[in-house]
């Protein structure tokens, strides 16, 4: 496997993407000028190979490799090399099909390090064991030379060399694990004098000591044992008096009569409540006879008051019609006034159809300008309206998601409302759930820790957010207002009001500054919309501390500010002043009235009560069916807030803007219409005047009588209406009556029904005070037939256990008897009784009866202990035999290649100093197994000591020992960065030429600024650094210089 492409971008001098092709398989040379990027190559190749220790590559941190530390735009280093792979025998395993194999490594700065196999992801595992099965481990590398690697060679000591010899045979990891075994093992062997000095010999004193202890303790237990057997005899005396007192002193008789007492009892209280069930029924029937009159009564009312709407329309068209006819009747009679009084004169009755006429015609002017001006307005309205209806349906499907939301979330608002609604419950049995509610306040202590338990599974309490930037301070998120308040034991009837006056605000995030809240809102990832409240940024209104005087002076403790009834830390104040501060909680609602509407108190604010009643100063009132639970509060939270979002949006005042057209639009339209039949009703009226002028003109005494006749109708039409009117009026009246009367009834029968139910609930409170009576009764009674059982039993088993009694029995409690109780004192056989029960007990826990359980797992443990020892001494054994044995695979091992290193040596030496020879030797009185050294023949005499040679020899010797070492164990790439430093020409060019015909199964990369180096390269590099960058130029060395020789030789033989 050998480098057939490198390509490199952003990798330290390399900023644009450099493709360096045509690598020969053999011998590379780099070379350029310093500080041109030569050795960058080969800090590319070892960072792509997985290098972990950056120093190598002359770098700090990974940033260091990306061109000018990422300052220049270039934020990203990436290096890729095409690997050869044709030879299979020599591929790595799992990659033996693939003709090629391109690796890639990335980092990005502040992200993360990438690698790439054939253009896939992979592990940096993955491609460190690629490497290492061809032998290119580069955290461990015998085929990279750096500069220092040839004076660290000559500082050498004999067991270092021996150590790199060691490694080439792979026998240094046997040392290794070899050294830490004998480590091991010398603790191991610590450990086992220990334990066998002190700890067997403690398990035997214990074992001793404990034997001895058992002796002893089994002698205490005989004794014990003994003294058991007594007391359990005079325990069992005393029982036995204790149950025959119980027998005599009429025990079992007193639980009979006890039984039959509760019976009895039990009986009684039963037929009381099947008594007060069956008045309940009674009750009842009548409430269902009072429902069914109510409901015919709420029919009746119902028709009746249809009648008298319709009667009442009836009278109104009437009234209206009486007087039209009125006026047109005063209009008649004025005219023909006129035109009678000016009947000789002919200007009289020209004057009075003359001011009709003149009339009729300003009606038609003004009517004509009015639609006029309807029908201008109409015009620009439409215009209008073309220009701005696109852009509300533009804006529309902007926040078309908006609006589906918002729809969705007032469906669900609206099928809350439809739920609360659907409860139909009975307005006169509110005083029933009051009570019921005050009943159940007692439980809601008890409640509140389950309900914290589940309070996590809320969804409206999870606030659930990403940190929006690495290093964020969460201590400046408070938390929502739910979460930061609580309410004291001694207030938790009040908890229902103060849900109320927070209402959506309870689901508000309280934070420390609005940059808290930007950040959130921007990067903290919310999964749903919320409010937040910065608090230096709120300015909460609170009630006054007057009107909150003012309130306590009259009603006492009948009122609290909601502020006062939660707790709270000091450094959230401010939030919760805006939610609670501004609200009254009020115990009924006279107080919450009086305080919120009087201007007696002038405290005009907000209450709530404790049912959940909201009065506000406003004139709105809210309650009767409070939020059914938290949800509600929040769909209407999430309504606001979209609500407001809409309102800022172009939407809303596109959507504003065409509503307001359209409405004037309708106005103008309406105005229009009836300016049109203004005028038309006008032009009528002035036609018909204008044929009344001519007929009275042509025919004034006919005219005259006619109009008199149409007087006198007028006059009969408006009697005969006015006594319609007066009828209709008498009909409203006594419809009106009726419904009185019908409402009055229906009064009546509600009050009734108030009566029922309220006699109703006092007998079903009775039924439940004789229920839990019946249970209290039923539980004592099933208690002393228990008790009554267990005394049968008791007599039973005394019977059967003890024979005596029956043939005894008749002189129980008889005086001057063995069994006289009167003249035993019970008390102090009790006494007596404890007494030996007590120490009984005590001698029972001096005993250790598990005893014999511990000598058992003390010896079990002295035997398996034994058998780890021999264990233990068996395995070392055996482990020095492998160590053993392996020492002396490892001396052949070690034998073998120091020979062939040794050979190699000396031949790479003489070819680098022609007539000169080196070897590797041990030391004098000492084995190759403990160390090597050097030594070196100049002119044919054998050197002491390295510091008898020059700087170029000592540098060629240590160059000949690393190139004997890569010869041992070929790798399939070798890297050399500038050994030829401490060189002149003439040896550099030995250790070109050596290069090229030693090593032809490997690929050779070396930098040099020397020509005698990369002259005998094949393939020669050329790095430049221009304008900030650095560039590679290939060069043909090998082929350029064969053709240079040939036309050298051409030439002379022409001229020979």
């Amino acid at each position: 496997m050998r480098i057939q492409e490198l390509i490199i971008e952003g990798f330290k001098s390399y900023a644009s993407r450099t493709v360096i092709t045509g690598w020969d398989p053999q011998f590379n040379a780099i070379t350029g000028l310093n500080g041109s990027g030569k050795s960058n190559i080969l800090d590319a190749i070892c960072f792509l190979l997985g290098i972990t220790n950056l120093s190598h590559v002359r770098a700090n941190s990974l940033q260091d490799l990306v061109y000018k530390r990422g300052q220049a735009g270039i934020t990203k280093a990436s290096v890729t090399i095409v690997f050869n792979n044709e030879d299979r025998a020599k591929s790595p395993l799992g990659y033996e099909e693939c003709k090629t194999i391109s690796i890639t490594r990335q980092i990005i700065i502040g992200g993360r390090n990438k690698y790439l196999i054939n253009g896939h992801n992979a592990q940096q595992q993955n491609v460190a064991n690629l490497f290492q099965s061809v032998q290119l481990n580069v955290n461990n590398p015998h085929f990279l030379i750096m500069q220092g690697k040839i004076t660290q060679v000559l500082n050498m000591k004999p067991p270092e060399i021996l150590a790199m010899i060691e490694e080439a045979a792979g026998t240094r990891m046997f040392e290794e694990k070899k050294k830490k075994a004998r480590e091991t093992m010398a603790k191991k062997d610590k450990k086992l004098e220990e334990i066998s000095s002190e700890r067997l010999d403690r398990s035997d004193q214990d074992l001793q000591l404990k034997q001895k202890v058992l002796e002893e303790l089994n002698n205490k237990y005989n004794e014990f044992e003994e003294q058991k057997k007594v007391m359990e005899k005079e325990i069992n005396e005393i029982t036995l008096e204790r149950e025959k007192e119980l027998k005599t002193g009429g025990h079992f008789q007193e639980l009979d009569e006890t039984v039959k007492e509760i019976s009895r009892k039990l009986v009684k209280i039963k037929t009381q409540k099947n008594l007060k069930i069956d008045s309940m029924k009674e009750e009842a029937k009548s409430l269902e006879s009072l429902d069914s009159n109510i409901h015919d009564v709420e029919e009746a009312i119902s028709k009746k008051k249809e009648e008298f709407d319709n009667e009442n329309k009836k009278l109104e068209q009437i009234k209206l019609n009486h007087k039209e006819e009125v006026k047109k009747t005063q209009k008649l009679e004025e005219l023909l006034q006129t035109l009678t009084t000016g009947m000789a004169a002919k200007e009289g009755h020209e004057n009075g159809y003359m001011e009709q006429l003149t009339e009729s015609k300003k009606q038609i002017t003004i009517a004509s300008t009015e639609n006029e001006q309807a029908r201008i307005k109409i015009s620009h309205l439409k215009e209008d309206l073309k220009e701005w209806k696109p852009k509300a349906n533009m804006a529309e499907r902007e926040n078309k998601n908006l609006l589906k939301e918002k729809e969705i979330i007032e469906k669900e608002i609206n099928k809350f409302k439809e739920k609360v609604e659907s409860f139909d419950i009975d307005p006169n049995q509110e005083h029933k759930y009051i009570e019921q509610l005050e009943d159940m306040k007692s439980d809601i202590y008890d409640i509140k820790d389950k309900i914290d338990r589940l309070s996590s599974q809320l969804v409206s309490l999870n606030f659930d957010y990403t940190d929006p930037y690495p290093g964020f301070d969460k201590s400046k998120i408070k938390g929502l207002v739910a979460e930061l308040i609580t309410i004291p034991k001694d207030k938790i009837d009040t908890s229902l009001a103060l849900e109320i006056t927070a209402g959506g605000r309870l689901y508000n995030v309280v934070v420390e500054n609005e940059v808290v809240g930007a950040d959130l809102l921007e990067h903290g990832r919310l999964k749903r919309r919320v409010t937040i409240l910065p608090l230096n940024k709120i300015n909460a209104y609170t009630i006054p501390q007057n009107k909150i005087d003012t309130a306590k002076s009259i009603w006492h403790n009948k009122v609290n500010i909601a502020l006062s009834l939660i707790g709270y830390d000091e450094e959230v104040e401010a939030a919760m002043r805006l939610v609670f501060g501004s609200t009254f909680i009020c115990s009924d609602p006279t107080v919450a009235k009086d305080l919120s509407y009087s201007n007696k108190t002038n405290v005009k604010s907000r209450c709530v009560t404790l049912a959940g009643d909201i009065y506000d100063p406003s004139g709105t009132l809210s309650g009767g069916a409070k939020p059914s639970s938290a949800e509600y509060d929040l769909k209407l939270h999430q309504k606001s807030l979209l609500d407001d979002q809409l309102s800022k949006s172009s939407y809303a005042r596109c959507k504003q803007m065409v509503d307001d057209i359209e409405k004037q639009l309708i106005e103008q339209q309406e105005i229009a219409r009836s300016s049109s039949e203004k005028l038309a009703n006008a032009k009528k009226e002035a036609k018909r005047i204008e044929n009344e002028m001519n007929d009275f003109a042509n025919n004034k005494e006919s005219k005259l009588e006619q109009m008199k006749i149409e007087l006198n109708n007028s006059k009969k039409n408006i009697s005969k209406q006015t006594q319609i009117v007066q009828n209709c009026q008498r009909n409203v009246d006594v419809i009106q009556c009726d419904l009185d009367q019908l409402e009055k009834d229906k009064h009546s029968i509600n009050d009734q029904k108030l009566n029922i139910n309220q006699t109703i609930e006092k007998y079903k409170n009775q039924i439940k005070e004789f229920e839990d009576s019946i249970k209290e009764v039923e539980h004592d009674l099933e208690r002393f037939n228990n008790d009554k059982k267990n005394s049968h039993r008791l007599i039973q088993i005394m019977l059967n256990d003890y024979p005596w009694i029956n043939e005894q029995k008749s002189l129980f409690g008889k005086p001057n008897t063995p069994y006289d109780f009167n003249a035993h004192n019970i008390d102090e056989s009790k006494k007596r009784l404890k007494q030996l029960e007590e120490r009984h007990e005590s001698l029972r826990k001096q005993i250790n009866m598990k005893v014999m359980d511990t000598i058992d797992r003390v010896e079990k443990k002295e035997a398996s202990l034994k058998q780890m020892f021999s264990t233990v001494k068996r395995d070392k054994s055996k482990i020095e035999e492998t160590i053993k044995s392996l020492d002396g695979y490892k001396r052949d091992a070690l034998e073998t290649t120091w020979e062939k290193v040794n050979v190699d040596f000396g031949s790479i030496f003489s070819e680098l100093l022609p007539g000169n020879s080196a070897k590797l030797e041990a030391p004098e009185g000492q084995t190759i197994t403990q160390g090597l050294e050097v030594k070196v023949c100049l002119g044919g005499v054998w050197k002491q000591s390295l510091t008898e040679l020059s700087g170029g020899q000592r540098s060629l010797i240590a160059l000949s020992l690393i190139l004997s070492l890569l010869q041992f164990k070929p790798a399939p790439m070798y890297i050399l960065d500038e050994v030829d430093a401490a060189l002149d020409l003439s040896h550099t060019q030995n250790i070109g030429q050596l290069l090229r015909t030693r090593f032809k199964g490997s690929q050779f990369i070396v930098v040099s600024l020397k020509e005698g180096m990369f002259n005998n390269a094949n393939v020669l590099f050329k790095a430049k650094f221009k304008d900030g960058n650095s560039t590679v130029e290939r060069i043909a060395q090998r082929k350029k210089n064969i053709k240079d020789l040939n036309e050298r030789r051409r030439a002379l033989r022409e001229k020979n």
